[in-house]
């Protein structure tokens, strides 16, 4: 039997503070699996702004953010005013000196965390209308996290898939949950949602802390 597809399950991820202790992040997913703030090669998360805060500072490392929140969120990145619409991808360095402004609510963004000496990747959003396939390279994963609606993967393994009506397995996600397809594989995403997709590939080892 092939090894299950790693799901992340929304209702199962237990928020942590911000290493600046501003703000609450919730991991995704992250590489290796034990890893911690200090030591990842890759890391996706979804981070809650709870007002104006200061973003946690991670020298050596490329940052992606996606607000998730209707009205967006505004940012001044290293001095210069930003404003990112909902489901928008936005990318600085983790060396960078970032603020949110003008948060008067709370808000949620997906973050993807690569340690440039250690991973490369990219993330973007696609809106799904029917279906849609996810095949990653020989050497790179995609990491699957519903934003908006439900999604029904076919192909996939695991004990939460179930028998479709052609025999193939099913496995659904919902609103913020998350699905792994790594190297090799190929799957079919099927449903009206909005979908973040984080390609990731590890290129060396994270073993040096971030100072």
């Amino acid at each position: 039997m092939p090894p299950s597809d790693p799901v992340s399950r929304a209702i199962d991820r237990v928020p942590l503070a911000w290493r600046n202790g501003r703000g609450w992040t919730s991991t995704v997913a992250v590489a290796p699996a034990a890893a911690m703030m200090d030591d990842f090669a890759w890391r996706v998360s979804i981070a809650t702004i709870t007002g104006d805060s200061d973003f946690s500072e991670f020298a050596g490392v490329d940052r992606y953010l996606v607000p998730l929140s209707t009205g967006g969120l505004d940012l001044s990145i290293d001095g210069s005013a930003q404003h990112v619409g909902q489901y928008e991808v936005c990318s600085f360095a983790g060396e960078s000196l970032v603020s949110s402004t003008g948060s008067a609510e709370s808000s949620d963004d997906l973050n993807l965390m690569l340690r440039r000496t250690a991973a490369t990747g990219s993330l973007r959003v696609e809106r799904l209308t029917g279906s849609f396939s996810v095949a990653p390279g020989p050497d790179e994963s995609v990491l699957v996290v519903v934003l908006e609606g439900e999604v029904d993967i076919d192909g996939a393994s695991g004990t939460s898939a179930v028998t479709g009506s052609e025999g193939s397995n099913v496995l659904t996600l919902a609103l913020r949950d998350a699905m792994l397809v790594t190297p090799g594989r190929s799957r079919t995403l099927r449903g009206g949602a909005i979908v973040a997709l984080a390609t990731v590939a590890l290129t060396g080892s994270p073993s040096a802390p971030v100072p």
